[in-house]
C-alpha cells in the first residue's frame, strides 16, 4: 500500500522556526544568569568570559561537520539529534558545580546547536518547491531576533522565582516539544526529489579550494554579525 504524501511545508517551517527560537532562548539564558552563576560558583568576570566563549567555540567547530551530517543522514534524524544534544546540555548547565564543568557543558551545548543551521536549511530545500525556498528561508531566519527578544521575557521571571539552575531545567523541556512536533509534521510529508532540490556531491577539498566572491562576502557578513 502506497502512503499518500501531503504538502506540509508550512507546518514544517513553523516547527523549524520554533526550533530557532528555542535555540536563541537556550543560548541567551546564560547571559541573564551570569551574575547569579558567578556568585554561586565563585567565578570572576574572566571566568565567566571563558564560559561564554566555550559555547561559541563549540558552535563554530560544528558548522562544517553539521553540514556534512545534514547531507549524509536523514534530515529529520539530524534535526532531532541536534536539538536533543543541546537540550540535554541546557539541562546539564543547571547541574554545573565548577568552572571546568561549566566550560565543558557549554562547549558541548555549542556543538549541539552548531548542527542545527545546516540541517534546518537542508529541510527547507527538501520540503519546499524551488520557487518558494528563498521566502521560506528568510522567514525562518527572522526567528533569530525574535528568539533573542523572547529570552529575557521568558527567563528573567523564572530566574527571580526559581533561581538560575531551575531556569535551565525548565527551558530544556522546549526541546522535547520540538522533537514531538517535528515527528508529527514530517510524517508522510511531501519531499522533493534530489534533482529538484539541486543537491550536489563533491569532496571536502573542493569546498576548501572554492573561490567565490559572493560566498566569501556572505561569510564575512555573518562573521561581523555574530
Amino acid at each position: 500500500m502506497i502512503t499518500e504524501q501531503k504538502d506540509r511545508s508550512v507546518w514544517i517551517l513553523a516547527v523549524l522556526y520554533f526550533g530557532w527560537i528555542v535555540s536563541y532562548v537556550d543560548r541567551t539564558a546564560i547571559t541573564l544568569a551570569l551574575a547569579s552563576i558567578g556568585q554561586d560558583l565563585a567565578l570572576n568576570a574572566a571566568h565567566l568570559g571563558f564560559v561564554l566563549s566555550a559555547f561559541f567555540l563549540g558552535y563554530a567547530l560544528m558548522q562544517i561537520p553539521g553540514g556534512w551530517l545534514a547531507d549524509r543522514f536523514n534530515i529529520v534524524y539530524v534535526l532531532i539529534f541536534a536539538v536533543v544534544i543541546w537540550s540535554v546540555f541546557t539541562a546539564f548547565t543547571g547541574l554545573a558545580w565548577s568552572l571546568t564543568s561549566l566550560i565543558l557543558i557549554r562547549f558541548l551545548f555549542g556543538l549541539g546547536e552548531g548542527a542545527y543551521p545546516a540541517a534546518s536549511t537542508k529541510a527547507i530545500a527538501m520540503y519546499y518547491e524551488k520557487s518558494q525556498r528563498t521566502k521560506a528561508q528568510s522567514t525562518m531566519m527572522s526567528s533569530n531576533m525574535l528568539g533573542g527578544a523572547l529570552a529575557p521575557i521568558l527567563c528573567a521571571p523564572l530566574l527571580l522565582l526559581f533561581g538560575w539552575r531551575s531556569v535551565f531545567f525548565i527551558i530544556s523541556v522546549l526541546g522535547i516539544v520540538f522533537v514531538v512536533a517535528l515527528i508529527m509534521v514530517t510524517k508522510n510529508a511531501k519531499v522533493y526529489a534530489p534533482e529538484e532540490t539541486g543537491g550536489l556531491k563533491g569532496s571536502f577539498k573542493s569546498v576548501l579550494t572554492c573561490v567565490n566572491e559572493s560566498l566569501f562576502s556572505t561569510c564575512f557578513m555573518y562573521f561581523l554579525l555574530y
